[in-house]
C-alpha cells in the first residue's frame, strides 16, 4: 500500500533526521580502524603507528598477529611489524598468542626479523621495572646502560593529541583543542612464562653468527645456564689463519661482559672461563 499526504510526509521527514544525524565514529574505532589501515601498508611507518598503539594499549597486538600471515613474500614488512611487537612487548603489551607467532620466526629468513622476536621475546618474559642495569647486548661498552622499557616508551602523554592532528574522530572542544586528557594510560600485562623456552632454544640454532651471541645472552639473562658455552667459546683463539674483526671483538667483548655480571666473577681469560666451565659442567651454576 502506497503512502500519501500527511503519513508519506511523516515517513520521509523521519528517514531524513535519521540520514543527517549518523553517530560519528567513537574514539576506539576511529583509532583501531586508521591503526589497521596504517598496518595494511606495504611498507608501515612506526612513526604513525607507535601513537595507535599508544592509545590502544593491549588490543594493538591483535591486529598484528591477524595480519602477519600476509607479509609472507614482504621483507620491509615483516622487519616493520617484528619491530612492532618488540616495542609492543617492551610497554607491557605481551601475550601468549604474540608469543606464540615469536617463537616461530626462528627461521625467518631476515636477520632483522629474528633479532626483533629475540628481543620481544625476552620483554615478553621480562619484569619490565628491574631493567635499570640493562644493556643491550650488541654493545660491548660497560658503561651505556639504556632500559628499553623507558628509551622505547609509547607516547602514551600525548596519544590522542597526535592522533587528533592525523585527522582522527577524537572529541574535541569548541575551540578545536582535544577534549579531556592528552594521553591515554595502560597497566602493562603480565610477563608471559611461555617466552623462555624458544628463548633458550633460539641460541643453538641461530645461523647467524653475531645474532647467535646476542641471543645466547638474552637466553642468559632469561637464567639459561646452556648459554654460557657458546660465550665461552668465542673468547677462544681463533683458527690458524683466521683474522680477528671489529664484529668479532665486539663479541667477544659483549660475552665477557655477560658472563661476569651473570655469575658474579671477574675472570677474564679464556682459559680462566674454561677452567671454571669445566669445573661446573656437571653441576652449572644458575645465573643471577
Amino acid at each position: 500500500m502506497l503512502l500519501r499526504g500527511p503519513a508519506f510526509a511523516l515517513l520521509t521527514a523521519v528517514i531524513v533526521a535519521g540520514c543527517s544525524k549518523k553517530p560519528l565514529p567513537s574514539e576506539d574505532k576511529s583509532v583501531l580502524d586508521s591503526y589497521e589501515a596504517a598496518l595494511f601498508m606495504p611498507d608501515p611507518d612506526l612513526n604513525v603507528l607507535l601513537p595507535h598503539a599508544a592509545w590502544l594499549g593491549p588490543a594493538a597486538v591483535p591486529p598484528v598477529l591477524k595480519l602477519w600471515p600476509t607479509t609472507v613474500a614482504n621483507d620491509v614488512k615483516r622487519i616493520k611489524l617484528a619491530r612492532l611487537l618488540e616495542i609492543l612487548a617492551w610497554n607491557g603489551f605481551r601475550t601468549v598468542d604474540s608469543v606464540r607467532l615469536l617463537s616461530g620466526l626462528a627461521k625467518d629468513r631476515q636477520v632483522f626479523v629474528r633479532k626483533s622476536a629475540v628481543n620481544a621475546l625476552f620483554a615478553s618474559a621480562a619484569e619490565l621495572d628491574s631493567l635499570d642495569k640493562y644493556w643491550d647486548p650488541a654493545d660491548p661498552a660497560p658503561g651505556n646502560v639504556v632500559n628499553p622499557s623507558i628509551s622505547l616508551k609509547l607516547p602514551f602523554a600525548n596519544c590522542r593529541e597526535l592522533l587528533a592532528k592525523r585527522g582522527l574522530a577524537i572529541a574535541k572542544n569548541a575551540d578545536g583543542s582535544v577534549a579531556g586528557a592528552p594521553g591515554r594510560t595502560h597497566a602493562a600485562q603480565p610477563g608471559v612464562p611461555q617466552a623462555i623456552a624458544p628463548l633458550r632454544k633460539w641460541w643453538s640454532a641461530e645461523p647467524d653468527p653475531s645474532l647467535r651471541i646476542y641471543s645466547a645472552i638474552q637466553a642468559l639473562r632469561a637464567r639459561d645456564p646452556a648459554a654460557i658455552e657458546p660465550l665461552v667459546a668465542i673468547l677462544g683463539p681463533l683458527p690458524a689463519g683466521a683474522k680477528t674483526s671489529a664484529s668479532l671483538d665486539a663479541a667477544r667483548a659483549c660475552s665477557l661482559r655477560a658472563l661476569q655480571e651473570s655469575t658474579g666473577l671477574s675472570l677474564s681469560t679464556y682459559e680462566q672461563w674454561q677452567e671454571w666451565r669445566e669445573q661446573n659442567r656437571t653441576k652449572p651454576g644458575s645465573p643471577r
